[in-house]
C-alpha cells in the first residue's frame, strides 16, 4: 500500500504532520476499502498516535483521536470507543470542531448499533476466516452446504 510506504518515508524525513494525515488516509483506507480494522488500529496505534503526541501536533487532537475511536468501534471495542469520545468532550472546543465531534460520534454509535453483540469476533469480514456473517440467520445451513467434503 502506497500510503504505508509514503507514511514511513514522511516519518524517516521528520514531516510528522505529513505521517499524520497520511497515517489517517490509511486507516481510512483500511477500513472503507479493505474492510481490515485490525491493519487500521495497528496504524493508528503504531503510527499515527504517538507522532501526534511526540510532536505535541495539539490541532491534530481531536481528528486523530476521534477517528481512533471509529476504529475502536470496527473492532468491537465498544466501551473504549465511547470512553475515547467521553476524554474528547472535556476539551473546550468552536463550532467545527464540535460538529466534527458530533459527527463522529454518530458513526461510533451507528456501528455500535450494527454489530450490536452480535459480532464475537473483532473483524467485520470474519466470514472469511470460517465463522458466519452477524446478520445471517441461517449461516449454518449455508456453511454445512458449502463445505467442500474432499
Amino acid at each position: 500500500m502506497r500510503r504505508l510506504t509514503a507514511l514511513k518515508f514522511y516519518g524517516l524525513a521528520y514531516a510528522a504532520r505529513s505521517v499524520v494525515t497520511t497515517g489517517l488516509e490509511a486507516v481510512d483506507d483500511f477500513l472503507v476499502i479493505m474492510a481490515q480494522p485490525g491493519g487500521a488500529r495497528k496504524t493508528m496505534e503504531q503510527h499515527v498516535l504517538p507522532v501526534v503526541a511526540e510532536s505535541q501536533l495539539t490541532d491534530m487532537i481531536l481528528p486523530t483521536r476521534s477517528m481512533y475511536a471509529i476504529v475502536l468501534a470496527w473492532c468491537g471495542e465498544f466501551g473504549m470507543a465511547r470512553r475515547e469520545l467521553a476524554a474528547l468532550r472535556e476539551y473546550a472546543m468552536d463550532g467545527p470542531q464540535s460538529e466534527m465531534l458530533e459527527t463522529r460520534a454518530e458513526h461510533v454509535e451507528a456501528v455500535i448499533g450494527r454489530w450490536n453483540g452480535k459480532c464475537r469476533r473483532r473483524d467485520p469480514w470474519q466470514r472469511y476466516w470460517g465463522e458466519g456473517p452477524p446478520d445471517s440467520e441461517n449461516w449454518a445451513e449455508t456453511k454445512s452446504a458449502s463445505v467442500d467434503p474432499a
